[in-house]
């Protein structure tokens, strides 16, 4: 049986996760991206959004494991092991982020347009499956964090 569970975790980590991410018409979460970019603080006034920088570091403890990251009910992305992506946040007030494998993370952040948010991700040991860990971190450790993710290129984006 614990070689069965084990040959099955295996499967799910490497076949079991869609990394295809499909969002839907709420109007919170648009304009996916991997690029940096920059908003100068003397815009922070005007501009009508928030970014959500979303990121897990390199780590060997469920590093087969990714996840769907969700804001409100909005899948705006996939993360797995050493990537990042920022997200437009386009709705001010409470704001849920969550992530669900085994178990459902949760934070309730209070956006505010000109602002950014730094989602650190990682995986927790599960009985089947790694459970998500999200976080919010000062942005002074996040764009630190952030910054030093190298996404590796793929072969169609050369």
């Amino acid at each position: 049986m614990k070689f069965f569970v084990s040959q099955v975790f295996i499967f799910i980590s490497i076949f079991g996760f869609n990394t295809n991410v499909a969002h839907s018409q709420d109007t919170a979460v648009v304009n996916r991206t991997i690029n940096n970019p920059v908003i100068q603080n003397s815009n922070a006034d005007t501009v009508k959004y928030a970014l959500l920088y979303v990121y897990r570091p390199r780590n060997y403890v469920g590093s087969l494991v990714n996840y769907d990251i969700h804001v409100g009910d909005s899948t705006v992305g996939n993360i797995k092991n050493n990537s990042k992506f920022v997200v437009k946040l386009y709705n001010e007030g409470t704001t849920t982020f969550w992530a669900k494998s085994e178990q459902k993370r949760i934070i309730n952040v209070t956006v505010k347009f000109g602002q950014e948010y730094f989602l650190k991700c990682a995986v927790t040991t599960g009985i089947l499956v790694g459970r998500p860990e999200i976080n919010l971190v000062y942005p002074d450790q996040g764009r630190l964090d952030f910054e030093s993710i190298e996404v590796k290129k793929s072969k169609k984006n050369k």
